[in-house]
């Protein structure tokens, strides 16, 4: 598991996930939550990027010591990506909005998993 896949993956993801975000204005998203703070292309960017560093980086240290969760870590980020999509359909009542919000989370998931399936056949 090398960190630079895993940071390669959470720009990548990052990026499409503010793309997402643009296209939701066209698409009519409100982008109106439960949550204090409003979405912005920059709190996407971050809330992609960031968790998803800062988990590459614990994933390493764990696989580091432990090479067989190498087979767990590409999929055990696909499952926490889906599975937290239908959480913004608790946070809007707007579909659009949920929508694309539930994207960003299968994004995240689907990113980590491309970038780090390779490791999990090792």
């Amino acid at each position: 598991m090398t960190v630079s896949r895993t940071l390669v993956a959470a720009l990548g993801a990052a990026i499409v996930n503010v793309g997402l975000f643009a296209l939701g204005g066209v698409a009519g998203a409100t982008w109106a939550t439960s949550s204090p703070v409003a979405p912005s292309p920059g709190l996407v960017a971050l809330a992609t990027f960031v968790p998803m560093g800062i988990v590459g980086a614990i994933a390493r240290a764990l696989t580091a010591s432990r090479p067989r969760l190498l087979r767990v870590v590409p999929v055990a980020g696909l499952v926490f990506g889906v599975a937290g999509a239908p959480v913004p359909f608790l946070a809007s009542s707007d579909l659009p909005t949920s929508l694309l919000l539930a994207s960003m989370h299968v994004v995240a998931g689907l990113a980590w998993f491309l970038a780090l399936r390779r490791d999990a056949v090792r």
